[in-house]
Order: C-alpha cells, then structure tokens, then sequence
C-alpha cells in the first residue's frame, strides 16, 4: 500500500466510525511499520485541525472587507450634496413637530361660556348650533377631546376666527325634539373645575291638552272649558278660540292656559266644537301656532233629583261550565218591574 493509499484508507476509515486503534490494528496486520502508521496518523490529525480552523478567520476577513466597503459608500454619500437638504428637511420637520405640539396644541387652564345659537323660552331649536367661548386661546383639537355631549352624538367644531378663542359647535343632525342634551367639559388639563350646560330641545308649539278632553261624551253641562299649550306667556290666545254651538262667555289665560268660563249652562246631550285657529304667538319666541287644532265633546244630560235608573253587572266577565245553567250577580236601581 503506497503512501497515498494509506492516506485515503485512513481517511476513509475515519468517515465510517473507525477508532484510530482500529486503523492502527489493520494496518499492522497489514505490514506496515510501526512508526509509518503513527506518522501517517498525526499528520492526517494535524490537516484535519487546520482545515477546522480556516473558516473561523475567513469570517472575520470578510467582515473586515464588508465594513470597509460599507465606510466606503458612506464616504461617497455624504459627499453627495443632496444628502445635506435632505436631512435639513428631517431637521425641520422633528421641528415642526415639536413646536406644533408643544405651542399650538399646549394644553392651559381656562374658563368657558356656551350660550346655544337658536333659544327662547321654551327650549332650543332642534336646529341650534352652540357658541364656546374660552379664556385662553386653545386650539380646535384641544377642545374636540376635552368636550363631550350627553346623549352622545356626532358633531364638528370650528374656530369663528383664527386670532379668537370662540368656536362654534355644530351637531351633525337635527336634535331630538322634547329631548333634554347636557354639554360639558370635565374637570382636567383645561379647566379647574368642571363646566356644564343643559337644555330641552322645544317641540313644534301644539296644544297638549284639554279640559274636557277630545272626544269625551257625558260632560257636565256647567264644566268649564281650558286649553293647554306647550309655551307661555301667550299673546291675545282669545282670538283664536271659537266653540260652536256659540256660548257667551269670558276667557282668562294662566302661564301656558287659556281657559273659558261659560256664562251659561252649555246645553244638554249637545256635542260641542272647539277650535283653536293658528296664529298665536308667545312672548320670547318667534314661533307660531301654526295648524288649526279641534276638540270635540258631548254634553251630558242634566242633573235631576229624580234617581235615574240604574243597572249593571258585578263583573265583566264570566266563565261557566257547558253543563251547568249559568248565573250572573247584577246591581240594579229605579228601574221600573
């Protein structure tokens, strides 16, 4: 066996699991001297630790050549002029930022007003706009996240000028009507204490109620005769009040009533109409009655004292069994036998 071939039997012993005193035992059996053998396996030994070692001190070579490289391209770049503007530009917008969030939204104690756009006595317009007004001068998105609505709803807030500290609050939609909204801005960052502020949408100015009621039957012929509103302090309502059949009679008016004080007893087992004419108006408000309302009830017949008859069943309804005769328990009075 040459040289060579020793060399690759050793090798390849080796990559099957052979020991190194199994190779030795072989290649003594083999015919091979002593010192040959043992030569030729620490010279295998040393080639394979040098091999092992190489790839270590690669890496570091081609880091050192990739950050030579990479200084390099950095040298080029910033003797790029451009790359001057360009982080100026980065400059001044970490500059922007910072100014318009420590200047233009600075968060500062103030105090504040709201007064609703559209208000009378009887409420808010459904339409109405709110006016905020501020001590200090804050900015639209300042107030937008200290200012809340309750019930909540969609609405956007504008400045009435660049140089005030008024703003304009808007709701998206129509409010409700008869419905009551609190406004408010808590207690924080922009005020020392909490502000808040409520209203009553107004409905549409109606008639809400009447004595006697519409559509009634047996009423007292001496009853008196009142119409309620939903707004005070109505103007000459008088002239807008008929009741047909005619009846004499004076009027007086409380609050947000207009009463009729018939001069006479209203004729029996007679139904009555009453009309209330639009028109009317009330102090304080620019609105209007503005759809013509009727009320219409009947007259009993007048009190005697002769019993009327009288009869009526103790209950109103009853269950019996198929197989028993039925009976009922009744009242009756005056009724002739």
């Amino acid at each position: 066996m040459s040289d060579q071939k020793i060399k690759n039997y050793i090798k390849q012993a080796l990559e099957n699991g052979q020991t190194k005193e199994q190779i030795h035992q072989f290649l003594l059996g083999e015919g091979w001297l002593e010192k040959d053998i043992t030569d030729e396996l620490d010279s295998f030994e040393k080639d394979s630790y040098m091999s092992l070692q190489e790839p270590s001190v690669l890496p570091v070579e081609a880091t050192k050549a990739d950050l030579k490289r990479r200084f390099s391209f950095l040298k080029i770049f910033f003797k790029t002029p451009r790359i001057y503007y360009f982080l100026a530009v980065i400059f001044l917008i970490i500059i922007a930022f910072f100014l318009y969030s420590k200047i233009f939204l600075k968060e500062e104690i103030s105090e504040f007003e709201l007064i609703p756009k559209i208000i009378d006595t009887a409420g808010i317009s459904p339409e109405t706009s709110f006016i905020l007004k501020s001590s200090v001068d804050l900015n639209v998105k300042i107030i937008e996240k200290h200012f809340k609505f309750e019930p909540e709803i969609d609405y956007k807030i504008k400045k009435i000028s660049s140089e005030s500290s008024v703003f304009e609050i808007t709701p998206i939609n129509i409010l409700d009507e008869n419905k009551i909204y609190s406004l408010a801005i808590f207690e924080g960052p922009i005020a020392a204490r909490t502000y808040s502020w409520a209203y009553q949408v107004k409905a549409p100015f109606q008639v809400i109620s009447s004595i006697p009621r519409d559509k009634t039957s047996s009423v007292p012929v001496n009853t008196g005769i009142e119409i309620v509103f939903n707004r005070e302090n109505l103007i000459n309502p008088e002239k807008s009040f008929e009741i047909f059949p005619s009846v004499p009679g004076k009027f007086e008016t409380y609050r947000n009533a207009l009463v009729f004080v018939p001069l006479e007893q209203l004729q029996e087992k007679t139904l009555y109409t009453i009309k209330i004419k639009s028109g009317i108006k009330a102090e304080g408000s620019n609105d209007t009655f503005v759809e013509d309302k009727e009320i219409k009830f009947e007259t009993s017949v007048k009190y005697s004292e002769s019993p009327q008859p009288y009869f009526d069943f103790s209950k109103r309804f009853w269950e019996n069994r198929p197989d028993i005769e039925a009976v009922f328990e009744v009242h009756y009075s005056n009724i002739p036998t």
